[in-house]
């Protein structure tokens, strides 16, 4: 708990923090653009945002199935959620309050749910690194970093599914100290990192990842709209917002 407690204060100080910027800042322009927002498009922007929200919880669920963490779509998405209000701490590290969470309140090793938090990770940046790959079809730029992100994506892969790679890597990182907390069983944090990033699994957050980041593009573009930016088209928004 003293670790959640910790994550809180900093979302408390970094809201402050914000929300003083925005007010020394020139806040009337801000108003100003805010303002003449077509708020016609509130209703789309806000239930593409909502479903993403869906496709996200959705692979999380996935994932603790697949490692026989058995709890209910509720509270999955509920501790989905708590992850999301930290996700402003560099590097994500705010998502291992969900690992926390687990462990406080159904007893789950941290051992077992943190290398899904990292596959998360994994899963994520493949959504972007496929959206950019698509969007070689009209940037030719994207399609060099999509190529490279993709490798170095693959590489990551390929560390989760080697138990020799995984154990180092695994080593490297227990040497900062917030992870180091989470990095309890190497052997543990193996099996279920392979049975995460592999297999039916594996597919099946690969596609959500894709949906989720698309339906962001869809969001984005609709939000330019509202804003009156009539110049890009929503085929362009995609390679552009990955």
């Amino acid at each position: 708990m003293k670790l959640i407690n910790k994550f809180v204060i900093m979302l408390v100080c970094f809201t402050a923090v914000y929300s003083a910027f925005l007010i020394f800042t020139d806040i009337g322009v801000i108003f100003d653009k805010l303002l003449n927002f077509k708020i016609e498009f509130l209703p789309v922007i806000f239930s593409l945002v909502i479903f993403g929200w869906f496709i996200h919880g959705l692979r999380w669920h996935v994932l603790l199935r697949n490692v026989k963490i058995n709890i209910s779509a509720k509270s999955s998405f509920s501790i989905w959620l708590s992850g999301i209000g930290l996700s402003f701490i560099p590097g994500e590290v705010g998502d291992f309050v969900k690992a926390q969470i687990l462990k406080n309140k159904y007893n789950i090793p941290r051992a077992k749910s943190s290398p899904i938090i990292i596959s998360e990770w994994l899963y994520t940046a493949s959504g972007l690194v496929s959206l950019c790959l698509l969007g070689g079809l009209f940037f030719e730029i994207s399609l060099y970093l999509g190529c490279i992100f993709g490798v170095v994506l693959i590489i990551f892969f390929i560390i989760a599914n080697s138990k020799k790679l995984f154990t180092k890597f695994l080593k490297i990182g227990s040497k900062i100290k917030i992870i180091s907390r989470f990095s309890e069983s190497l052997t543990d944090s193996f099996d279920t990192m392979k049975k995460s990033t592999s297999g039916r699994a594996a597919i099946i957050s690969c596609l959500l990842s894709i949906s989720y980041w698309f339906i962001e593009s869809i969001a984005v573009f609709f939000i330019m709209q509202g804003y009156g930016i009539n110049t890009v088209q929503i085929l362009d928004i995609i390679p552009m917002y990955s």
